[in-house]
């Protein structure tokens, strides 16, 4: 393991105490990057071109069925919002720009409000539905969303931030969000970043643990 590498898994923890300070659109575009863009594409005989992309993180059968939606609260030259990245030229497209705090996505998880942005990791399980049997598909979803997720902790751990996970989401609001209402296309995950402390504990879970009221 090269020693820059072993740093950014060093470097990589949870964190609950996020600072008001924006991230900056390289520090963004570096990580969506690297959790869902594509790197690079190969031709290889009776390989269909559908086929031929390369990420960072492996993919079930091929079938490319995670979807990755930007939630911006602070992040230098992009209005608040919700976006929709686009991995083939390596984009996003704003699609919602009705803000909510992002602790009313993860079910009062208020300490995430200042996270600079966020990931909701969706997975398009018609994808998966056309060759796994119903069960086995959502396995195939849950182990994808578990690859990419780890590639964004690291690449947020790399680019300077803090990063936050949790699966404790308001699955209708969220999806209500992303126009994702009655769709094949389910959100099952969320990974937050921006400038904190590193502390695993929020100020007010601190204030509580003292025994004072936050």
């Amino acid at each position: 393991m090269s020693e820059s590498l072993a740093t950014v898994f060093a470097s990589r923890k949870t964190c609950r105490d996020f600072f008001k300070n924006e991230a900056t659109l390289e520090q963004l575009s570096t990580v969506l990057h690297a959790t869902l863009g594509i790197q690079r594409k190969e031709t290889l005989e009776n390989i269909p071109e559908a086929f031929s992309t390369r990420r960072c993180s492996p993919t079930g059968g091929g079938m490319s069925s995670t979807n990755v939606f930007v939630y911006v609260n602070a992040v230098v030259g992009l209005a608040p919002g919700f976006y929709e990245y686009d991995p083939t030229d390596h984009s996003i497209i704003l699609i919602n720009s009705n803000f909510v705090r992002l602790g009313n996505l993860t079910n009062g998880q208020h300490f995430s409000d200042s996270a600079a942005f966020a990931l909701f990791f969706t997975s398009r399980l018609n994808r998966l539905w056309w060759k796994y049997s119903h069960s086995r598909a959502y396995r195939m979803a849950l182990i994808e969303i578990g690859h990419h997720s780890q590639t964004a902790l690291l690449a947020i751990s790399a680019v300077g931030l803090e990063s936050w996970l949790t699966g404790a989401l308001d699955d209708s609001l969220v999806e209500e969000k992303l126009s994702l209402t009655g769709s094949s296309e389910q959100v099952f995950f969320c990974v937050a970043a921006g400038h904190g402390s590193g502390s695993p504990l929020s100020e007010s879970l601190l204030n509580r643990l003292k025994g004072h009221e936050s």
